[in-house]
């Protein structure tokens, strides 16, 4: 009896120590979140970037991250900083201060892969990391297909001079990974690469396209024109990707034929409607506001 005493108050002290240890925590990420620079400066380093590494996957950039940053440089010394502490800080890394990001890069600390991986960059980002790289290796090191399948988003940061000097062989290599995530090209940029791939020596044009071409080409379909989106065969339409339609523009969306859209995967099927609705929904919460608007107006007028 006295050894079930002892268990149950042990577990209430471990119960206490943890309820504590969570209430702390909510305390140091709200303060990482709102709080002032007195408050950061209270605060221990470690159970900041805790809280901070905490988060990092949410898509929240603390206002005080610049400040955390400046502080763990400080105590660690930016020569002692490593890949290790930078892939914990990659969500991050392009909201750093260019100066430090392009330290990390002259001196080798991460390789082509490790930038290329790094998650929501802007097009001033992939063209800083991109530039500097260049500066580092050989302009013929990104000339390859296992480069480029390596460094993903960071082709948007290539120069149109530079790509136009990859072979097609070399292009017919380049994953579909790659196509998928150009969200820091330039419409200009993905049409160019569209036409690049629509060479009778790689893909070809849209007529001939298989299902595995019109799979892998991703963001680029984004660019197409409807009379060559019409084009493609039904028969190849069974892998259009739905997180392409999710990002196609409505004109196109309306562009597919019947025949087109009946060969849709389920998935895609749905996400073509889901488009198509949410259009729709737009268009009628415009004519409503214009009718609020139109009635407002006549209500006042009837005063005058």
């Amino acid at each position: 009896m006295r050894y079930s005493i002892n268990v149950v108050y042990l577990l209430m002290l471990l119960q206490e120590i943890q309820n504590t240890t969570e209430s702390q925590m909510k305390l140091i990420s709200r303060i990482l979140l709102e709080g002032e620079e007195e408050e950061i400066d209270n605060v221990d380093l470690d159970e900041l970037i805790a809280a901070l590494l905490d988060i990092k996957n949410t898509n929240v950039v603390p206002k005080s991250l610049n400040k955390i940053w400046e502080k763990f440089k400080e105590k660690r010394g930016i020569s002692n900083i490593n890949l290790t502490d930078l892939m914990q800080w990659d969500a991050y890394l392009h909201y750093l201060p260019e100066k430090d990001l392009i330290y990390f890069i002259e001196n080798h600390i991460g390789n082509t892969e490790f930038y290329g991986s790094l998650k929501g960059l802007t097009k001033q980002d992939t063209a800083l990391i991109m530039s500097s790289l260049v500066n580092i290796y050989e302009r013929d090191h990104f000339l390859n297909h296992t480069t480029i399948n390596l460094i993903f988003e960071l082709v948007c940061g290539l120069s149109q001079r530079l790509l136009s000097r990859i072979s097609d062989k070399e292009f017919r290599l380049v994953d579909d990974k790659v196509f998928h995530h150009l969200h820091s090209c330039s419409q200009a940029r993905l049409r160019w690469l569209l036409e690049n791939m629509m060479k009778s020596s790689i893909f070809g044009p849209p007529q001939v396209w298989k299902s595995e071409k019109l799979e892998k080409l991703g963001m680029l379909l984004l660019t197409l024109t409807p009379e060559e989106l019409i084009s493609i065969p039904p028969s190849s339409m069974d892998k259009m990707p739905e997180d392409i339609l999710k990002l196609m523009d409505i004109k196109l969306i309306r562009s597919f034929t019947k025949v087109q859209i009946k060969k849709f995967s389920f998935p895609a099927f749905m996400a073509y409607k889901r488009r198509l609705s949410f259009t729709s929904n737009q268009m009628i919460s415009r004519i409503v506001i214009s009718v609020h608007v139109l009635l407002s107006i006549t209500f006042l007028l009837s005063f005058i």
